[in-house]
C-alpha cells in the first residue's frame, strides 16, 4: 500500500474513491479557507472564545501584531516608540503601490497621473469583469460599477469641506506650514513654464518648455481598450491606400500634439496625410454623458462633468482649428458594438480619401 500524506488529495481519493474523494477533498479545503479568512478577526476570537475572553485575546493579539502603534510604544516607550511608528508609516508610504506617496515620488509630485495610475493599480478592471462573468454581463457590470463608485464618491466631493481635505494649494500650504514651506515646494518644481521662462528667456524657455512636455507625456498613458481597438482599426486601414508611416498612436509613432501656449493637446489616432483624428473617450474620465449628468463632480479631475466637456470641446476646436477633422468615439459604444464602431470610423476615412483624391 502507497503511503499518501493525511489529508492530501491523493490520501482522500485512496481512501474513498476519485468521485467521493476530490469531493470531500475539495469540501475541507472550503472550510479551511473559510476558517483561516475569519481566524484573526474580532469576529473569529469571538467565535472561538466568546465574547469577553475574545476581545481580550482579539486586543492581546493586535498588541503583539508587529507593526501597530501600540506595539511600538510599548517595545520603545512613548516618544521613542511615537518616532519609530512615524518612520514605518512613511516609509510604507513611499513604497507601497497603493499608497498615493508612491506614485507622487513616481511623477515628480504630479497629482493627476499618480492618482490615475493608483486608480488603475487598484481596481479591478474590465478584463476583471469580463473573465468572471463573460463579455456581455461583465462590460455591463463594469460600467454599472464605476458609475456607483463614481456617484458615490461626487456626492461626497460636492461638499467643499471635503473638497478641502484633498487638495493642494498655495493658500492651503501657507495656512498650514507657512509661506516659506510653500516657497520650498515653488522652488523644488524644477519643471515648471515659468522656471523655463526665467532661465532661458521667453522665446527659448517656451520652445523648452514644449519639448520637456512632448517627451514626459506623449504615450505614457492610454487605456487598454483604446489600444484594442486602434490596433484593429490601423490593421483595416492597412488594406486601404494609406500611407501608414503616418499614422499616429500611442503603441505607433507616438500620439501627434498641438500646442497652445502653455498647454500641449495630443490627440489619440491621428491619420496626417488626410487630416484625420480619432479621439477614444473613456466614460470615467471624459464623463460619458449617457451615464453621468452635467453636475456629476469627478473626483479625480475635481471638475463637473459640464466643465469636462467644456474642455473636450475646445480641445477638439484645436486640431479642427488646425484642419484636422474630427471623429470622437465612446466607451460605452465600443463596448457595446465594437464592429459598429469601427466600421464608421472606417466609412468617414474612406470618404475623405475620395475627397483627397
Amino acid at each position: 500500500m502507497e503511503n499518501f500524506k493525511i489529508n492530501s488529495l491523493s490520501w482522500y481519493i485512496n481512501k474513498y474513491g476519485t468521485i467521493d474523494g476530490e469531493k470531500k477533498y475539495k469540501e475541507k479545503n472550503k472550510k479551511i479557507g473559510k476558517s483561516s479568512f475569519n481566524r484573526n478577526t474580532l469576529n473569529g476570537f469571538i467565535n472561538r472564545y466568546g465574547e469577553e475572553i475574545g476581545k481580550q485575546k482579539y486586543n492581546d493579539f493586535i498588541l503583539k501584531s508587529k507593526h501597530t502603534k501600540e506595539k511600538f510604544i510599548l517595545d520603545f516607550g512613548e516618544n521613542v516608540g511615537n518616532q519609530k511608528w512615524k518612520n514605518y508609516i512613511e516609509k510604507k508610504k513611499n513604497t507601497s503601490k497603493r499608497s498615493l506617496s508612491y506614485w507622487l515620488n513616481i511623477f515628480d509630485g504630479d497629482y493627476v497621473l499618480a492618482k490615475n495610475s493608483l486608480t488603475l493599480y487598484q481596481s479591478r478592471g474590465l478584463k476583471f469583469y469580463i473573465d468572471l462573468y463573460g463579455d456581455e454581463m461583465g462590460s455591463e457590470k463594469w460600467i454599472n460599477r464605476k458609475k456607483n463608485q463614481s456617484e458615490k464618491i461626487s456626492i461626497l466631493m460636492k461638499n467643499q469641506i471635503n473638497r478641502k481635505k484633498h487638495s493642494f494649494n498655495k493658500n492651503d500650504i501657507i495656512n498650514k506650514y507657512g509661506i516659506e514651506k510653500w516657497e520650498q515646494i515653488k522652488n523644488s518644481r524644477i519643471h515648471s513654464f515659468d522656471n523655463y521662462i526665467l532661465k532661458y528667456g521667453e522665446i527659448q524657455g517656451k520652445q523648452k518648455w514644449k519639448e520637456y512636455l512632448s517627451k514626459r507625456f506623449n504615450g505614457n498613458f492610454y487605456s487598454i481598450n483604446s489600444s484594442i481597438f486602434f490596433d484593429e482599426l490601423f490593421n483595416e486601414i492597412k488594406k486601404i491606400n494609406i500611407n501608414t508611416e503616418n499614422v499616429f498612436y500611442a503603441k505607433l509613432n507616438k500620439e501627434i500634439f498641438i500646442y497652445d501656449d502653455k498647454k500641449i493637446y495630443f490627440f489619440d489616432f491621428t491619420i496626417e496625410d488626410l487630416k484625420i483624428i480619432i479621439e477614444y473617450n473613456g466614460d470615467f474620465w471624459h464623463a460619458n454623458p449617457n451615464i453621468y449628468n452635467e453636475n456629476f463632480y469627478h473626483p479625480i479631475l475635481k471638475m463637473t462633468s459640464r466643465e469636462i466637456w467644456e474642455k473636450q470641446f475646445y480641445k477638439i476646436n484645436i486640431a479642427k482649428n488646425h484642419g484636422y477633422d474630427v471623429i470622437e468615439i465612446w466607451e460605452k459604444d465600443v463596448n457595446e458594438n465594437k464592429e459598429i464602431v469601427l466600421q464608421k470610423c472606417i466609412i468617414e476615412i474612406k470618404n475623405k480619401l475620395k475627397g483627397w483624391k
